[in-house]
């Protein structure tokens, strides 16, 4: 009875199909002429970059997607992605020299791009969680491609209100959204040009990328433990390296790795 009433009151498709305009108008000039391609529907906006690429769609270029179909998450996770709740987008560049910096860079921008259309701040958890408290409400996904020209595709899935069907993100944590209900104006396409545009310009000025990352990470100071692979190490998140490695102090010395997950020790 309560689903059939929030279905009734929070109809899932919300908003038309993300408008480009609503994306260039948050644009610097420099990026006016950026390829935009605004979809109602793709299997993964990640996958139809790297499509649309292999095409030679001029670099840099945007995907976004009202859903997703076969969202894809880190480590082969699925990635559910609710109609029109969230937004769904894959922003395609030339591999910058940072490439070290990629997914810092991408959580930062996006962190500071919501904090500009006055969403509560979001928090990182390394390495690619965006965060509210033990709340996840979004998720950055890399990918490095060399054909048919070197390039980066960096995807990002952000829940934006709670949807009555599904929350995104399909995980074994809590989610959430950035915010609590649905904005009055579809804020996505400004939301997609604004990170789209300070995660560029990040990769053009890699030094302010891990500062910046430093000031919105989570967990610094507390008992984390870190998941690499097959290692698995519990001690005290210290911070992170210039080159965003996290830095774990153990009982028996520092652990730094560049690949991997953290979590909460319980």
């Amino acid at each position: 009875m309560c689903e059939q009433l929030l279905s009734t009151l929070m109809p899932s498709r919300v908003w038309p199909m993300i408008n480009s305009a609503n994306v260039r108008a948050a644009l610097p000039p420099a990026l006016a002429n950026m390829p935009i391609v605004s979809l109602a529907s793709t299997d993964s906006t990640n996958l139809e970059a790297k499509r649309r690429l292999e095409g030679d769609t001029r670099v840099p270029f945007l995907v976004l997607a009202d859903t997703q179909t076969a969202g894809v998450g880190q480590r082969g996770h699925s990635f559910t992605s609710p109609d029109s709740s969230g937004l769904y987008m894959s922003l395609v560049i030339p591999q910058p020299r940072a490439l070290h910096l990629l997914m810092p860079a991408a959580g930062v921008a996006t962190v500071q791009a919501a904090a500009v259309l006055d969403a509560a701040p979001l928090q990182l958890k390394w390495v690619n969680d965006l965060t509210r408290g033990q709340t996840k409400i979004g998720g950055i996904l890399c990918w490095l491609e060399q054909t048919p020209t070197p390039a980066a595709i960096i995807g990002i899935g952000l829940n934006i209100f709670p949807n009555p069907d599904k929350i995104a993100l399909a995980s074994d944590q809590q989610t959430g959204t950035l915010y609590p209900s649905a904005p009055q104006s579809d804020l996505r396409g400004r939301l997609a040009g604004l990170i789209s545009a300070k995660l560029i310009e990040l990769m053009q000025a890699p030094e302010q990328i891990m500062p910046a990352y430093r000031k919105a990470a989570s967990y610094v100071g507390q008992a984390v433990r870190l998941a690499n692979g097959e290692q698995h190490v519990n001690g005290v998140l210290q911070g992170f390296a210039d080159d965003g490695s996290v830095i774990i102090q153990t009982a028996t010395g520092k652990v730094t790795a560049g690949s991997g997950s953290i979590r909460p020790q319980l």
